[in-house]
């Protein structure tokens, strides 16, 4: 198996695609056979299209002369290692999200505007009533048990 030292080289040895069909591969930026052999069985249709069948199956065979086994085999094995350590939990459903007892647009409203009013750094009585007013209706809208936490 040869090392290419520069990357997409190994298209160039592909000496059954055009030089169209080579200039699409190598826009692909897969840096080793190994890379574009994943782009394959990720995608088979769109390279079924690009290639066309009987290509494609050249270049699958192709490809897998190119990798090295070692290459290979740490691939395979990373790839089994992640299956077992990640992915979706699918043994329970989503918990169901209740509806919020409050109108959310306009408490991001009233967050917004007291943010606005601090941020300015107005202190003048005027800003400071209207920055006690917003706040009383924000604690209002959350309810008592959050007025602390929202405002402080």
């Amino acid at each position: 198996m040869r090392m290419y030292s520069k990357h997409g080289t190994y298209i160039d040895e592909l000496a059954f695609l055009s030089e169209e069909q080579k200039t699409s591969l190598r826009n692909l930026a897969a840096p080793t056979p190994l890379a574009l052999e994943s782009m394959i069985a990720a995608s088979p249709k769109d390279f079924e299209r690009l290639l066309g069948s009987a290509t494609l199956e050249q270049l699958k065979l192709a490809l897998v002369s190119m990798v090295r086994d070692e290459e290979r085999k740490s691939i395979s094995g990373a790839a089994s290692r992640a299956a077992r350590g990640f992915g979706a939990i699918v043994d329970r459903k989503a918990p169901v999200v209740p509806p919020a007892a409050y109108d959310i647009r306009r408490r991001d409203q009233l967050f917004h505007d007291i943010e606005l009013i601090r941020k300015s750094g107005d202190s003048s009585p005027e800003a400071r009533d209207l920055l006690q007013r917003l706040e009383a209706e924000l604690n209002a809208l959350f309810g008592d048990e959050h007025s602390r936490s929202v405002t402080g």
